[in-house]
């Protein structure tokens, strides 16, 4: 096969931006289709307040779940995290090291837990007491913050 070079490369980039801006199009309207009539998402109202709408009836939202409904029963409630700062005078001596207390209370022992002083974030052992509270274990006291999302 011989190679034929193109006599007007400019006509060659029309088609093929043509081309992909088709193919665009149509998988805009695929996904557009897909997700047709439903909402589920997150917004941000006039007010600044982060809103969840969906269209999901009570049967099928989750209690306890980040787009259900809480214990109580109320609708659009999300829990993901609790945290708390805290000083070095929160600090128990307990033998060589120090430890810290927070009763997170998201009823799950499945969390991940960030701990941060001076908006750094810093490693200390971290033990689950329960289903809503964990334990802090470091050498050196500090003051900062506890993160738990779960």
């Amino acid at each position: 096969m011989a190679y034929r070079p193109l006599t007007e490369p400019g006509e060659v980039w029309k088609v093929l931006t043509k081309k992909i801006n088709d193919a665009l199009e149509y998988l805009d309207s695929k996904i557009t289709s897909i997700f047709a009539g439903a909402n589920n998402s997150i917004t941000q109202d006039t007010d600044g307040m982060v809103h969840l709408v969906n269209d999901l009836s009570d049967g099928e939202l989750i209690p306890d779940s980040v787009y259900g409904v809480s214990s109580a029963g109320q609708r659009g409630w999300i829990k993901i995290k609790n945290s708390k700062s805290f000083l070095t005078t929160d600090w128990t001596a307990e033998g060589d090291v120090y430890a810290f207390e927070f009763e997170h209370n998201l009823g799950s022992q499945d969390v991940i837990v960030q701990v941060y002083e001076n908006n750094k974030k810093v490693e200390v052992d971290i033990e689950i007491i329960d289903s809503n509270t964990i334990k802090l274990s470091t050498n050196e006291v500090f003051s900062g913050k506890v993160v738990v999302e779960g």
